[in-house]
């Protein structure tokens, strides 16, 4: 649809840069992209936001405890 696809853009653009950053900071080679981008979509879901995350918003189990899937 032409009146979202500016939004759609925007996500693949954001997703783009924050994988590149992960895999400038990280020193590894470009053949860890996939791996870094879920990295960063992962972060960006579990990262508090003004006190709530996506992860709570979707779940509504409360913030995300990596000690819970372990």
């Amino acid at each position: 649809m032409p009146q979202t696809n500016g939004v759609a853009e925007r996500s693949v653009s954001t997703l783009k840069e924050g994988s590149g950053c992960g895999i400038v900071q990280s020193g590894y080679s470009t053949k860890w992209w996939p791996d870094a981008g879920e990295h960063f979509c992962f972060s960006k879901n579990v990262a508090l936001v003004d006190g709530d995350s996506s992860y709570n918003r979707r779940h509504g189990r409360g913030h995300f405890r990596a000690s819970a899937y372990r």
